[in-house]
């Protein structure tokens, strides 16, 4: 991914996903069911690990060598990389986790996902998500506090620099046509050009991210329940109904985790969201249905017993005969 241009990928996989995924396409099915997004847990529990293993080494190598060397320039080419690295401690780790539990277990059965209680896939689908967010919110504040303390104070940077590490030099990229210095039409030198570029490069993909990420806490907050015609085209089909309340609850979200943690951490707590709600709201669903209610039109009824037979109420629970 790092090797080709972001504002241009994370956008086409983005749409891609939107418009074809069963986990957000409307089309596809009359409910988003957990089923549609669970995972093997093998596989949950082994990212955080391959990311560190396949992101941090090349990471800590770069740090390690000596500035300039060839050392550094071979570690930084293999930094370009590290999402195949990552990806195949993946595998690996998945392969010698189950190897090891086949082993300890004394069979060669497949787990199939879809068979894990929800609350299981959702606790390690959270690890994960905390990873991720910690991950974001780490190299976000860390250059906040650089920005920071350059402006504050002149002995952490050499003279000259803290002009670069303005709020406006580190966030907002020059316009693409003035007089600015750094704006691509006043480039003067490789590295300036580099730099610009990259800031458009980021910018983009920032914002692609953020786009899909509120797509998808949509749908999987009030696009749960859709007309099980495909004909249908009427606008409950949909459920696209916000209130201005929930437009200002995604919208203190979004900001508050882009203050914090920046685009990626908040991209991440709009999915976690997205996956509370529908392993969570499934969940619910099938303890109505265990203690004998079904929901119907979002009102709960009881299967033939009466009120006061409810569980909670200190007499007789229901129960299917």
């Amino acid at each position: 991914m790092e090797n080709l241009l972001l504002a241009l990928t994370l956008p086409l996989y983005f749409l891609l996903h939107l418009f074809t995924s069963p986990t957000i396409n409307t089309r596809t099915s009359s409910k988003i069911r957990a089923y549609a997004l669970s995972i093997d847990q093998t596989v949950i529990n082994a990212i955080p690990y391959s990311v560190a293993i396949g992101a941090g080494i090349p990471t800590l190598g770069v740090l390690l060598s000596p500035p300039g060397s060839t050392q550094q320039q071979t570690w930084l080419v293999l930094r370009q990389i590290h999402p195949v690295f990552a990806t195949v401690t993946v595998y690996t780790l998945v392969f010698l986790t189950k190897r090891l539990n086949n082993n300890a277990t004394t069979t060669t059965t497949t787990t199939n996902p879809t068979t894990i209680p929800n609350h299981t896939l959702l606790h390690a689908l959270n690890r994960a998500y905390i990873f991720a967010t910690a991950l974001s919110t780490t190299t976000h504040l860390a250059t906040l506090t650089l920005m920071l303390t350059s402006q504050l104070t002149t002995t952490v940077l050499l003279p000259g620099y803290s002009t670069y590490f303005t709020p406006m030099a580190v966030f907002v990229p020059p316009p693409l046509f003035s007089s600015h210095s750094h704006s691509p039409a006043s480039i003067s030198t490789f590295a300036v050009g580099a730099h610009v570029f990259l800031k458009y490069d980021e910018l983009f993909a920032c914002a692609a991210l953020l786009v899909w990420s509120v797509a998808v806490d949509r749908v999987g907050l009030y696009g749960g329940t859709y007309g099980s015609d495909i004909s249908d085209t009427t606008e409950e089909r949909y459920s696209w109904k916000l209130t201005v309340v929930e437009y200002w609850r995604i919208a203190r979200k979004l900001i508050f985790w882009l203050i914090v943690g920046g685009p990626a951490a908040a991209a991440v707590q709009l999915v976690k969201e997205r996956d509370e709600w529908v392993f969570s709201g499934e969940g619910a669903e099938e303890e109505e249905t265990r203690r004998g209610f079904v929901v119907t039109d979002g009102e709960e009824e009881h299967d033939g017993a009466d009120d006061g037979d409810r569980e909670g109420t200190g007499e007789r629970p229901y129960v299917d005969e």
